[in-house]
């Protein structure tokens, strides 16, 4: 399942380049040019405005309330990520740096900022996008309250001296794409309050979870079961100290390896476990597929029972690979060959060995379509085998279909992954198209063999204009047959 951006984030992204085009119905407040201090700016600010910091170094505590705004870096409108660390909101270790109240508007954005030295980087009540940002140096990077999530991408958490997302109450959220790295705590922590309502869901997916000082990701139980389901997908979860994935019981946060019995549903799909002292720990409705456990020096998945199953996994080098689970035999006992970042190498055993479909106590948990995996099957793992443009894979299993999709980011600015299978040798031929028809470049061009291949699109390269913004056509063609993606560019 590769990352794609709901239809609100999309319009909040055509919303911010229509800002500079439309002053009219909202304005850009420079700091420290126009208004003298960040939350002057925001004072001064109507809603919908854009609150533009210039780099420097700013000792604030500041809050947003009853409006919708865009609070960002000169990364926003420039794709100039350089601009994240030069653009320092700094809590002089204490407070909360960002205060976001209840009545914000959904379309609120917090982007391009380092964001450091607080006992919250953010404090959150309401759902809104916090993207391609970098906290560090705060106890909770960022504080999930009553009523809030949204959409929370792209940002870098590091050395945070407690949880580098922390989830409390009735959050709803996406959590996609960050790097989650050496916190004292745990990667992101989640406590199960009591909560009766319209289904929360919660998506952590495509991030870098490693080396955090206790759990990777920790779930800690409440008395009730509550309304909530949670998705954890296409995430590497590695050298965390204590558990890549550990269910607590009984409200309690510190990591004992006990391996609760938590109700709640939570789908474990294609991520993989490497060198955590134990994976997984506990869930009793936790469904883990096509993962992989490598290198664990406790257990790799223990207490995973009840209405839980294990199945389609990889296991190697564990001190042990389960204790008191619930498996169906379709496992692997192989060195699953990861190259150093991880990823599947070319003979490994994990490539084309996953499920798409999987039903379990009646109830569908996994319905993939062709387009969510490359190949014949979805590979085990956090990352679907790739070979380079000029790579060749030996024994790679002839596809049937021509196919092609793009990776991410989408939207993006500049740079762009493409995914690509070809069923046959033949001639290959990549084109990019604007919306006009005109070909303004050429990704591959020349005879290739049957396999996966991926490419890498950058709209600036050897352009003295860089491309407009907009939506763009990618065309893959192999002798007769030819696929088309769209693609859209943020200049």
């Amino acid at each position: 399942m590769f990352v794609k951006f709901k239809i609100f984030l999309l319009f909040r992204i055509l919303i911010v380049i229509g800002i500079f085009s439309s002053p009219m119905y909202a304005k850009v407040i420079h700091i420290p040019n126009e208004q003298e201090t960040i939350q002057s700016g925001i004072d001064a600010a109507a809603d919908n405005d854009t609150i533009l910091v210039a780099p420097g170094d700013y000792f604030e505590h500041v809050e947003l309330n009853g409006k919708t705004l865009t609070l960002a870096s000169w990364f926003l409108t420039t794709g100039d990520t350089s601009y994240v660390r030069q653009t320092v909101i700094d809590g002089n270790d204490s407070g909360q740096i960002i205060y976001i109240d209840k009545d914000v508007g959904p379309l609120t954005l917090i982007t391009g900022l380092t964001i450091q030295n607080a006992d919250d980087g953010i404090a959150c009540e309401a759902r809104v996008q916090i993207l391609h940002n970098r906290f560090q140096g705060c106890k909770d990077a960022i504080d999930y309250e009553k009523n809030s999530g949204g959409v929370c991408s792209y940002n870098v958490f590091e050395n945070n001296k407690d949880d580098a997302i922390d989830l409390d109450d009735n959050v709803d959220i996406k959590i996609e794409a960050n790097v989650i790295v050496n916190n004292k705590d745990d990667g992101i922590e989640i406590r199960l309050y009591d909560y009766t309502g319209p289904l929360l869901t919660c998506i952590i997916r495509n991030n870098i979870i490693s080396g955090n000082g206790e759990d990777g990701i920790q779930f800690i139980d409440y008395k009730e079961l509550s309304d909530r389901v949670f998705y954890i997908e296409h995430n590497l979860i590695c050298n965390n100290d204590m558990v890549g994935l550990g269910c607590m019981g009984n409200q309690n946060t510190t990591e004992n390896y006990e391996g609760a019995a938590i109700p709640e549903p939570i789908y474990v799909i294609n991520n993989t476990f490497v060198n955590n002292h134990y994976g997984i720990t506990g869930g009793a409705s936790l469904v883990a597929l096509n993962n992989i456990f490598l290198k664990h020096t406790g257990t790799a998945i223990k207490n995973v029972k009840n209405h839980s199953i294990v199945s389609y996994g990889a296991f190697w080098e564990n001190g042990a690979d389960m204790d008191s689970c619930n498996v169906q035999p379709v496992i692997i006992n192989e060195n699953p060959l990861l190259d150093e970042n991880y990823r599947l190498m070319q003979d490994s055993p994990c490539i084309d060995r996953g499920t798409a479909f999987f039903v379990w106590q009646g109830d569908t948990v996994l319905n993939l379509s062709n387009e969510d995996y490359l190949g014949l099957a979805p590979d085990i793992g956090a990352f679907e085998f790739e070979i380079s443009q000029t790579g060749t894979k030996d024994n790679f299993i002839t596809p049937t279909t021509l196919e092609l999709y793009q990776n991410y980011p989408n939207p993006f600015n500049p740079v762009t992954n493409i995914r690509y299978v070809i069923p046959a040798a033949g001639f290959v031929k990549m084109d990019i198209y604007d919306i006009t028809g005109r070909r303004v470049s050429t990704l591959v061009d020349g005879f290739s063999s049957p396999g996966k291949y991926s490419v890498t699109w950058n709209a600036k390269d050897g352009r003295e204009k860089p491309l407009p913004s907009g939506l763009y056509f990618c065309r893959l063609q192999v002798g007769s047959e030819w696929k088309t993606i769209k693609l859209i560019l943020i200049e």
